[in-house]
């Protein structure tokens, strides 16, 4: 049977597809997250989202009471730029690290990383 062109490029997107469909963030399932490195994360997070990740600030999302699951997710689309990145338009002196938008922020963390933060906001009160 002869491939088309179209036929070809449809094969090419369901490989494409299948290839992304287990991609994440870096991870090293044996990385350990002691709760000083937990800290710092968190409060990376909370110049942005708010103390406890409850946001003041209509334009950034609250975290608080997001399942850990979801916050991997959002990070990931932000990690793989499926999501726009504008620049923070924050009130505080914003993260020690220097990070601007999100996907300054993801390309920082791992997947340990985001899903141990993501615990910690999964257990605030939204």
């Amino acid at each position: 049977m002869k491939q088309t062109p179209i036929s070809s490029a449809i094969l090419m997107l369901a490989l494409a597809i299948t290839a992304n469909a287990d991609e994440s963030l870096p991870h090293d399932q044996l990385q350990d997250i002691s709760e000083k490195e937990l800290k710092f994360m968190v409060s990376e997070c909370e110049s942005c989202h708010g103390s406890k990740g409850v946001s003041q600030n209509e334009s950034v999302p609250s975290l608080a009471g997001m399942s850990a699951d979801s916050i991997l997710n959002s990070v990931e689309q932000f990690y793989f730029y499926e999501r726009h990145c504008p620049n923070a338009n924050i009130d505080s002196d914003g993260p020690k690290s220097g990070a601007r938008n999100m996907c300054d922020v993801a390309d920082r963390l791992t997947k340990q990383e985001v899903l141990a933060i993501g615990r910690y906001f999964e257990s605030q009160s939204p």
